[in-house]
This record gives C-alpha cells, structure tokens and sequence, in this order.
C-alpha cells in the first residue's frame, strides 16, 4: 500500500539517503514509476490500492542479482566484503566472495553497477541508477573519504606521523590538533571493534535461526 511503502522508505536504519516522504511524494513517484514501467498497481479486491515492482522483469536480472540490487539501492555504496555479508541474508548461495565475483560481472556487464575504486582490498561499488551529475559527486565523496583513511592509516601506522603534520604550526594549536587526532583514532578503533562484535553476534543469530 502506499502507507506500507511511505514507512518503508521512511526508515531511518541502515537507509542511504535518509528520506521523510509524505504520502503525496510517494504517489507522485509510483505515478513516475508506473510510467516507466517498473511498478504496476495490483488489484486484489481490497479497497486499499496495493503496487507491486517489476524490477526483474524491468533491469532484466535473476533473484540472486535482484537481492544484490537490492542492498545497494536500500544501503548506497558498499564495499565488497559489506555487500556480501547483507546481500547473503537477503539470498543463499553468497557465502563468500568468490561466490559474488559472478553475480556482480553479471550486473557490470548489464551496465547496472559501477566500481567507484579500483579493484583490490576494500574496493567500493555502487548501483548506476543514478543521474550523471548524481553519481559524480558520489564519486567524488567517496575519493575524498578515501584519502581521509590514508592521512588515518599513515598516523596509526607511525607515531611521529601527528608530529609531522603539525610541525608549522604554533605550539598550541599543534597540542590541540594532536588531542583532536588521538580522539580521533580512539573512536576510530572502538567503532572497528564494536563492528566486529556486531558481525559476530549476526552470524550467532543466523546460525541459531537456520538450526
């Protein structure tokens, strides 16, 4: 129903963008959608319109590949091991990333993803639905967080590495951005921590549900 999907959309979990749609903006792109031939109103005898994608039938795709899709248009851009480990719980037969390899070549190949990093550790990718002007800012976004993790790695790689960065700078402002930088780091490892454990505790839960 339009209600269901406004709340779908409105989810403010594990959602790239964050949207507040209204039921009117919602009407507005099922209009849109409709037109282009990708959502199609269903009549079920109920007095509540109800719609239905067509997102096999419209990007051409298998269900593996659809829940590959999926992730990307719900989450954004991901990196390979992230899309993986999601993708896996929306599909069988991903359970690891040899298995991807295929399914995103298959994609690449119908011009559907794009690799916004070259390939190799950590390498992010992205669906290519979006407008030209669209997906170059995000590729842009994503070169600039890119080279934040660099100027990252260098500091927690070398202890001088801080030091170094703040050496013509006053006294004062060279503590202070020091102080900034270890925070930084802090927060930095204790989130890569709780994500582990997060990932843990999915992978308990998964076990656990499938036994």
């Amino acid at each position: 129903t339009i209600n269901g999907i406004k709340t779908g959309c409105n989810q403010k979990s594990n959602r790239s963008p964050q949207m507040e749609l209204s039921e009117i903006a919602v009407e507005d792109v099922l209009y849109e959608l409709r037109q282009l031939g990708c959502v199609v109103e269903v009549h079920a005898g109920g007095r509540v319109p109800k719609y239905k994608h067509m997102a096999y039938e419209w990007l051409g795709v298998s269900k593996i590949e659809l829940g590959v899709m999926a992730e990307l248009l719900l989450r954004g851009e991901q990196t390979l091991g992230e899309l993986r480990t999601r993708a896996s719980r929306m599909e069988k037969g991903l359970d690891s990333l040899e298995d991807l390899q295929p399914v995103l070549q298959q994609l690449r190949e119908k011009q559907l993803i794009v690799d916004l990093t070259p390939a190799g550790r950590g390498q992010v990718l992205s669906h290519q639905l979006y407008q030209p002007e669209e997906l170059e800012r995000l590729r842009a976004d994503i070169q600039q967080n890119r080279q934040f993790d660099d100027q990252h790695a260098e500091i927690r790689q070398s202890p001088t590495a801080a030091a170094n960065v703040s050496k013509s700078l006053p006294s004062q402002e060279s503590r202070v951005l020091e102080k900034s930088l270890e925070s930084l780091a802090a927060k930095i490892e204790a989130i890569e921590t709780r994500i582990i454990e997060l990932q843990n505790e999915l992978h308990d839960l998964k076990t656990l549900i499938e036994s």
